[in-house]
């Protein structure tokens, strides 16, 4: 009797020890950008925003996968709305292709959340290359002013 009441509570242990281990921390991947181009979804490993009204680049919202493909969204101010982008002027959005290639886009980005250091948002359009247009759309999620 003695044996099986050890294993029980050897077993209790375990499996309580292995489900504590298996869950996520609060927080934990609740940070990134993510997008969907051509049927595959890409995960940022660097994602940031920047204030900035004295270069030519502006404010904007950046990302990218292995410094290559990437996105970047130049927006003002980068506060909670709704923006529609297009190629050119206020508002546009660059993304480099898998294959190295520069695309510019048309849609709309809605930032759901912009206070102190972080945003929140996603994102739907398409992108081209002057002849073939094609869909892209993701989302991030507690974007980091950047540096």
């Amino acid at each position: 009797m003695k044996i099986i009441r050890s294993l029980l509570i050897v077993l209790l242990i375990l499996t309580t020890a292995f489900t504590f281990s298996s869950c996520k921390k609060s927080g934990e991947d609740a940070n990134g950008f993510t997008w969907t181009y051509k049927g595959k979804t890409y995960k940022a490993d660097i994602a940031e925003m920047h204030f900035d009204n004295t270069t030519a680049m502006g404010s904007h919202i950046f990302a990218t996968v292995n410094g290559g493909s990437g996105l970047l969204f130049q927006v003002y101010p980068v506060i909670a709305g709704t923006y529609s982008f297009k190629p050119s002027g206020n508002n546009t959005l660059t993304f480099t292709d898998p294959e190295g290639y520069q695309l510019t886009g048309t849609g709309t980005l809605y930032i759901t959340y912009a206070e102190g250091n972080s945003a929140s948002g996603n994102f739907s359009g398409t992108v081209t290359d002057g002849v073939a247009a094609t869909p892209i759309s993701g989302s991030f999620t507690n974007i980091k002013l950047g540096r």
